[in-house]
């Protein structure tokens, strides 16, 4: 995964914090380029285009969503949770 040196630092951070709960093989997305963040329908301005975002699922996503604000990542609201993004609940911006 591509991520730029402090999202990077920090997200090993969190794989050593939470004992291997967060791995990763979990991660789905990280950096992508533009005609990839538009060929998935990213948002224009998207955070992945710099590496400060990651997509990721399984028991990472779980203990991220409880964690990852102490180490820099927020995952962004869904619709369904009273947010205006529109994807998945495992969308998390580094910053």
């Amino acid at each position: 995964a591509v991520m730029t040196q402090e999202a990077a630092t920090a997200f090993d951070r969190m794989v050593q914090d939470s004992g291997g709960i967060v791995t990763y093989k979990d991660i789905e997305s990280a950096q992508r380029s533009e005609s990839k963040n538009r060929a998935v329908g990213g948002a224009v301005r998207s955070n992945h285009l710099t590496g400060n975002a990651i997509d990721i699922h399984g028991p990472s996503k779980e203990w991220m969503k409880k964690h990852a604000h102490k180490y820099g990542f927020h995952r962004l609201k869904t619709e369904a949770e009273s947010g205006t993004y529109k994807g998945h609940d495992g969308h998390f911006d580094f910053y």
